[in-house]
Formats: structure tokens, C-alpha cells, sequence
């Protein structure tokens, strides 16, 4: 039986098989890791296994990275909860993208936490799909239990991306353009947008050290004004569906340009290689007395 819904407010409409979940998870084997991550070579492994369950068309082996209450969520649609549930929702996906291919772009965390960015590509060929192209970028917020598996998966994309290209293919979205302001860093009102989006580039405004939803910078100098800086654009990407690994553009202006190794110290821990473009620059004087000011810009294929 196939039955037709819609992931968050707007992701689309997905075909999704209505299987029984004892079926989906029949010889599920508990526990892919034996602990939690806890190295960068050990997350990455787990992190790559994950990404290849979601590509090989078997949605057991998806739910087995799950805690038997496990919860699976995709941007504000109602959580997946039970390997059961997630065998499900991976079987959906599944089967209106049969060729679906998920790419590892980056992960990182810290103790029972870690953020999995991927690139998700396909083709909507499944029954009632569109026969249209996706590719995607997105991450996961990821939460583990003692015994290495994801007690909880947040999932995040850009839905009216989504929508689009369900639509209409991988063609030019054109000239569209959207202002946006998502509130996670900026006050809203504010006279100008924290970002706009032309197609599929985003420009962010300048970002300086301040207190999340305040108008307030972080004390203690320039180290950690550029490290609330990078986190702050960070989070304003995210809210938006991209990641750092996204930009391909910064400008740094430093109230004093002698603290640029200063400053670089703490950028190159943002940002890997292939590295974005930079300008640097000296200025007389940065909003609220700050020290430092970045703005970006992030493009996605």
C-alpha cells in the first residue's frame, strides 16, 4: 500500500510505503558500535557506515544504527520514533528515490553529540513521483546512547529548495530572491537582513562577537570575539540549510590589523581545506566597539 505525506511544513510530498515495522526490522542486529564514538576516526567510521545504509536500499540496516526507541525527525515533521518507525521512513525515501545517493561532507562532535553534514542525490522515479532530480545538502544533529546508537537524529534541510527542484529538476532557480532573517543570531529588528539568498547563494551579513539574541559582544578580546564570530555564522548557515564547508567567500575587517595571525589562529579551526577565498582589512571602527567583523558568502552546486 503506498500512502502519500509531507516531510515538515513544506518538504514535498514523499511516496511512502506503509509497511508493517516488525517486517521492516526482521534480523535488525542491536548495536553497530559497540560504545559511543569517541575518537574523529571512530565517528568518521560511523558516520560513513551511516551514509552508505541510507544509499543501499535497505532499510533495516538504516534502523540498526537506531536504539530500538530511537527517534528520526526531518526539519518540524512529527519524529519517527522506534526502529520500526525509522525503518519506515527510510523505506519512503527509498522508494521515491531509488537511486538515492548519501555522501559524507563532514561531521564532528563532542562526547554523546555530534553534527553529521551530508549531500543527498536522486531521482524522484518511484510510484507518483516527479521523475525530477534532487541533490541536496543538509545535516543531522545526532545523540547517542552508552552503546554507540543514535537515540535521537535531527534532520535539517532547506525544504523550499526541496520543493523546487521536486518540481522542476536541477535546472537554474533563476533570479529568485529571498531576504531572510532567522532570528538564532540577530534581533529581528534590525534594519537589515542577516542573509539573502539569489538562487542558490547565500550572502550573510557582516557577523561580529555578539551574545546570540542580544546586541551584546562576548568579553575577552579578540580570541574570543572571533571564536563567537565564526560560531555565530556558523549558526546562521545552518538555520538556512548550508554549512561552512559551503562558503566560498570571506571578508575579515580587524579593528587592528596587527591582530590578523591572532585572528587566523582561530579561523583555521572553522574551516578545512579546500579553503574559501579571503580579503582581510584594517578598519577605523567596527559596530558596538567590536574587533572583529566577517562576512560570507556560500554557494552550493
Amino acid at each position: 500500500m503506498i500512502a502519500c505525506r509531507g516531510f515538515g511544513n513544506a518538504l514535498g510530498q514523499l511516496c511512502l510505503v506503509a509497511p508493517v515495522a516488525a517486517g521492516l526490522t526482521a534480523g535488525v542486529t542491536a548495536g553497530v558500535t559497540s560504545a559511543a564514538p569517541r575518537t574523529p576516526s571512530e565517528l568518521t567510521g560511523f558516520a560513513t557506515r551511516y551514509a552508505a545504509a541510507w544509499s543501499g536500499q535497505d532499510p533495516a540496516k538504516l534502523a540498526s544504527f537506531y536504539a530500538e526507541n530511537g527517534t528520526l525527525q526531518v526539519n518540524a515533521s512529527d519524529p519517527s520514533v522506534g526502529r520500526g518507525a525509522v525503518a519506515a521512513t527510510a523505506a519512503g525515501f527509498m522508494a521515491a528515490f531509488p537511486d538515492m545517493v548519501v555522501t559524507l561532507d563532514a561531521v564532528s562532535g563532542k562526547g554523546r553529540h555530534a553534527t553529521f553534514h551530508w549531500t543527498w542525490t536522486g531521482t524522484n522515479s518511484g510510484p507518483g513521483g516527479t521523475g525530477h532530480a534532487v541533490r541536496m545538502k543538509g545535516y543531522e544533529e545526532w545523540t547517542f546512547n552508552d552503546d554507540g546508537l543514535l537515540v535521537e537524529s535531527k534532520g535539517h534541510c532547506d525544504e523550499a529548495e526541496y520543493e523546487r527542484q521536486l518540481a522542476g529538476g536541477l535546472g537554474d532557480p533563476g533570479a529568485a530572491i529571498e531576504f531572510l532573517n532567522s532570528g538564532k543570531v540577530l534581533p529581528t529588528a534590525l534594519p537589515f537582513s542577516e542573509a539573502v539568498r539569489v538562487g542558490r547563494t547565500l550572502y550573510l551579513s557582516g557577523q561580529i562577537g555578539i551574545v546570540p539574541g542580544t546586541l551584546e559582544l562576548v568579553p575577552g578580546g579578540l580570541k574570543d570575539e572571533a571564536r563567537q564570530t565564526l560560531e555565530n555564522i556558523k549558526t546562521t548557515l545552518e538555520a538556512h540549510g548550508y554549512a561552512l564547508a559551503d562558503v566560498v567567500k570571506c571578508t575579515v575587517m580587524l579593528a587592528d590589523i596587527a591582530e590578523w595571525r591572532v585572528f587566523n589562529e582561530v579561523y583555521a579551526t572553522f574551516f578545512a581545506k579546500p579553503h574559501p577565498a579571503r580579503s582581510a582589512l584594517g578598519a577605523s571602527g567596527l559596530a558596538l566597539g567590536a574587533r572583529v567583523e566577517v562576512e560570507c558568502i556560500a554557494a552550493r552546486e
